[in-house]
């Protein structure tokens, strides 16, 4: 369960899976997941859309309960020196997931994902991050809307730092100006950061870190003259 400002979201469900590892290709694996999403204790009010001011948006009129059932094909390669703290080697994972009413569910779409993350050790324990993350869900049936349970929402502590979480996207503004804009989703996400890091002590490291990243509204839509981005710093207690 899930309490976010617009909504709280409860997912309840399971998954199966196999999978396999390659040698010089990665861990390969098959996972077919079934579960229930509930929406309720919608935030009141009407909308409209930022790049769409005669479009009118509730979020009570989102689908507030329905089942998903899915099959995902994932690919991993992992060649960190230490899967906790990792100072060289890459990480990389794609999946492709079909969601289908013939798996149980009430949509049928598809998403696609594949996120790396590459750390260069440097002399005096230095370590430096590269990560890059881009997925997009999209629908077999071009009317169909994507549920917001599925869509993408970007901003926060973990990508994209320095922004209010889940703000970074497709905006929704209030009938009511003394309200503040909110966030719709999008079905196309990309997100990169580029993250230096220097050890105090064993346990203690200072990073300064670079983020970039977006939501866009439809699918594939990649604009790459349109993204966020933020300069920060952080302490890493390890």
């Amino acid at each position: 369960t899930r309490e976010y400002n617009e909504y709280d979201q409860t997912r309840f469900g399971g998954s199966i899976g196999l999978s396999k590892h390659i040698p010089w290709v990665g861990r390969v694996g098959l996972a077919y997941t079934f579960e229930q999403v509930k929406l309720d204790d919608f935030l009141d009010g009407e909308f409209t859309f930022a790049d769409d001011p005669n479009k009118t948006f509730r979020y009570s009129d989102e689908d507030d309960k329905y089942l998903l059932g899915s099959l995902k094909l994932t690919w991993t390669y992992d060649t960190r020196n230490n899967s906790m703290i990792p100072t060289s080697g890459t990480r990389a994972v794609a999946f492709g997931k079909i969601y289908s009413e013939a798996l149980g569910g009430d949509y049928d779409m598809y998403e696609l994902d594949f996120n790396i993350r590459n750390y260069q050790s440097l002399p005096w324990g230095h370590v430096l991050s590269l990560y890059a993350h881009a997925k997009v869900i999209d629908s077999f049936d071009d009317d169909v809307v994507i549920p917001i349970g599925n869509r993408y929402f970007l901003g926060g502590g973990r990508e994209t730092r320095g922004f209010k979480y889940r703000d970074i996207g497709p905006k929704l503004l209030p009938t009511d100006p003394k309200q503040r804009h909110r966030p719709y989703g999008g079905q196309t996400f990309f997100s990169a950061s580029v993250e230096y890091s220097i050890p105090l002590t064993s346990m203690i490291r200072v990073a300064a870190f670079y983020d970039i990243g977006n939501v866009w509204a439809d699918p594939f839509e990649f604009d790459f003259s349109e993204f966020a981005h933020s300069l920060g710093a952080g302490l890493r207690l390890d």
